[in-house]
């Protein structure tokens, strides 16, 4: 759940950068409030690519510009990447709440106005459509148990908090 001050700020910077849905069009005037509002997850593809961009190896991205995420089920836990927000830089390469990941600000890859790896961006960034779900936050989830762990070089359920 997002803090109070989350929603002020979001609520502040959503009239600063006047995303489609407030200037009444329906396609992506690449305002940035989707990348400062939240950060994206890459499927297990998408960090391959991404990583060839940006010429890391994927254990190298995922160690140092994501945080794991997770999806809790009573059966087992599913950890994803999410790219680091600018305040939690600090945690990259750890497991990090989806509230608290969520709510520190920015992505990384945002530069200005302008996202680093644009033209490799994953498909949730591609995807965002504000002017109709101007507050929709989940993330499409792509990965398996144990999947992220393995990308990361550690034992399944072993990613460091």
């Amino acid at each position: 759940m997002r803090t109070q001050a989350e929603i002020a700020r979001l609520t502040v910077l959503r009239e600063k950068l006047r995303p489609a849905d407030l200037r009444g069009e329906d396609h992506c005037v690449r305002c940035t409030f989707c990348c400062q509002a939240r950060t994206c997850v890459p499927a297990p593809a998408e960090v391959e690519a991404i990583a060839r961009f940006l010429e890391l190896t994927p254990r190298e991205l995922l160690r140092t510009l994501c945080v794991a995420d997770y999806q809790w089920d009573p059966r087992e836990t599913v950890y994803y990447p999410r790219f680091v927000g600018v305040r939690n830089v600090d945690l990259a390469g750890t497991v990090v709440s989806n509230d608290r990941t969520y709510n520190e600000g920015a992505c990384t890859m945002l530069d200005g106005n302008a996202c680093r790896i644009w033209e490799v961006i994953p498909r949730e960034g591609r995807e965002a459509a504000c002017w109709r779900e101007p507050d929709t936050f989940e993330p499409r989830l792509e990965w398996k148990a144990g999947q992220l762990e393995r990308m990361m070089g550690y034992e399944r359920g072993k990613i460091p908090a």
